[in-house]
C-alpha cells in the first residue's frame, strides 16, 4: 500500500500510524501492542524512503526514549528503526 505512493494521498492512515507509534506503551505488560505498532510504522518508513524525512526526528526521539524496553522483540524493532536512520 505504501510502495511508491505520496503520503499526502492517504494522510488519515499516516496520521493514525504516527499517533499509534507515539502513544504506544513499549514497556507494557504485553509486547503484542508494541510490536504491532512498530511493524506498521516500520512498513510505512521503509517504503517512503526520502519522503519519510518529515517524521524522522519524531521517530528518533521516540525510539531513543524506549531503547531500553523490557521486551526483547520490542528492542529488536526499535534497534532496527535506529539502524535504518543511519
Amino acid at each position: 500500500m505504501f510502495h511508491k505512493r505520496d503520503p499526502r494521498r492517504y494522510q488519515a492512515l499516516v496520521d493514525y500510524l504516527v499517533q499509534e507509534f507515539c502513544s504506544t506503551d513499549y514497556n507494557g505488560e504485553s509486547s503484542l501492542d508494541a510490536v504491532k505498532a512498530l511493524c506498521f510504522f516500520r512498513a510505512f518508513y521503509e517504503e517512503q524512503n526520502w519522503k519519510f524525512s518529515e517524521w524522522m526526528d519524531l521517530a528518533v526521539e521516540r525510539v531513543w526514549i524506549e531503547i531500553s524496553s523490557e521486551h526483547d522483540e520490542v528492542c529488536h524493532f526499535l534497534c532496527s528503526i535506529e539502524a535504518e536512520n543511519e
